[in-house]
């Protein structure tokens, strides 16, 4: 069962649930120009069908949101991950143009926060937070 669908400019990823066993799984597909599919280095590789990302994260993930070339995963522990380009501070830093792994987002204001929903813009990225319970 498909829980939600973000729709970058290049990619699309997946959330879905299985019916049968409530497992969680992440599926993406489309360019990897700048590492939004999880495939390493191959940045000229494109994916035509839905790749199972899901081995790739430590957590359940609860959403997703996809901007320009960015895409955000937040967990359901309130965990921050993203992949994709960060020319403008998109995934919390300015050091990637490209990533080759899923990065941890850690932003020094939100520690004693919790992250309870994301959303990637074009090229900026937004939280909405609130106090850790």
């Amino acid at each position: 069962m498909v829980q939600e669908v973000a729709l970058g400019s290049s990619v699309v990823h997946v959330l879905a649930k299985s019916k049968a066993t409530n497992e969680v799984k992440v599926f993406a597909w489309g360019a990897n120009n700048f590492g939004q599919l999880l495939q390493g280095a191959d940045f000229e590789k494109v994916l035509a069908q839905p790749c199972d990302i899901s081995a790739e994260f430590e957590e359940e993930i609860k959403q997703i949101s996809s901007g320009g070339f960015h895409t955000l995963f937040l967990s359901e522990s309130g965990k921050v991950q993203g992949l994709g380009r960060s020319n403008q501070g998109q995934l919390g830093c300015l050091k990637a143009d490209r990533t080759q792994a899923l990065l941890d987002i850690h932003i020094d204001y939100f520690d004693d926060q919790f992250v309870r929903q994301l959303q990637a813009g074009s090229m900026f990225s937004m939280a909405l937070i609130g106090k850790k319970k």
